[in-house]
């Protein structure tokens, strides 16, 4: 077969004959060829850093799907914080820990959440999502002070 230049075939058109369909030119066929795709975009095909189309197995992505279900296997089993346990400590922090030996709550919160309001004198700490920062706070009785 001799591959033409795409600038000697006609492009494929809409329904009306007038408007151009979405397409690309495949030099395999020797011709333009309409795009397909779904949810707005078209079909791709993904190439690694040597030109090669990359590939899938099962679904999923070949580009270091072995390294990563390795590293998964191996944190599976860890003594990771399951949602109940957060949702203790969560709740700690919420309601106020009394320091040892004391009868000062201290609270925790996310900077930009609802701030805890404490019927008494309390400590607290601020944390900030963005930077990880924590900013020491006192209860003054009406509202939250940066401890200076």
């Amino acid at each position: 077969m001799c591959n033409m230049s795409y600038n000697t075939k006609a492009l494929k058109t809409d329904v009306s004959g007038v408007k151009p369909a979405p397409q690309h030119f495949n030099s395999g066929l020797d011709d333009y060829d309409v795009s397909l795709g779904r949810n707005g975009a078209s079909r791709a095909e993904l190439y690694g850093p040597d030109g090669t189309a990359l590939k899938s197995t099962e679904g999923k992505l070949d580009i270091r799907a072995s390294e990563i279900e390795t590293f998964l296997e191996a944190i599976e089993h860890k003594g990771f914080a399951t949602q109940n346990i957060l949702t203790q400590i969560l709740e700690k922090i919420t309601n106020g820990i009394p320091l040892s030996g004391s009868s000062i709550p201290e609270y925790g919160w996310v900077d930009g959440d609802t701030e805890p309001t404490p019927t008494q004198f309390a400590f607290g700490a601020k944390i900030n999502p963005i930077n990880g920062s924590v900013i020491s706070m006192y209860w003054n009785g009406t509202a939250w002070a940066e401890v200076v």
